[in-house]
């Protein structure tokens, strides 16, 4: 697992406490099961992409310290992969 550095690191971040949100706010009140499962998901596996590197040994395609690497351009592309196809199959998300 990696700590990302940057706009990456904060945007994880984010996204982790909404995600925790997203979740308590399903329990307490209603949220159609198709729409949740399916944005849960998406933000789970952009979460992953970000927190885990596509490859073992990626470039990195700006400055970082060995100790805070940022995500490569495969990691963005498979976000990008990801979120289309969880779009095609919940077009009600959009």
């Amino acid at each position: 697992m990696r700590a990302p550095a940057g706009w990456a690191g904060r945007a994880a971040a984010v996204l982790a406490a909404a995600l925790a949100g997203y979740s308590l706010y399903w329990v307490l009140f209603i949220v159609q099961p198709q729409v949740y499962r399916v944005s849960f998901l998406l933000v789970a596996l952009v979460l992953t992409f970000l927190l885990f590197p596509a490859f073992a040994k990626a470039p990195t395609f700006a400055k970082a310290t060995a100790d805070k690497p940022t995500p490569t351009m495969a990691d963005f592309w498979l976000i990008f992969i990801c979120s289309q196809a969880l779009r095609s199959s919940s077009p009600s998300l959009l």
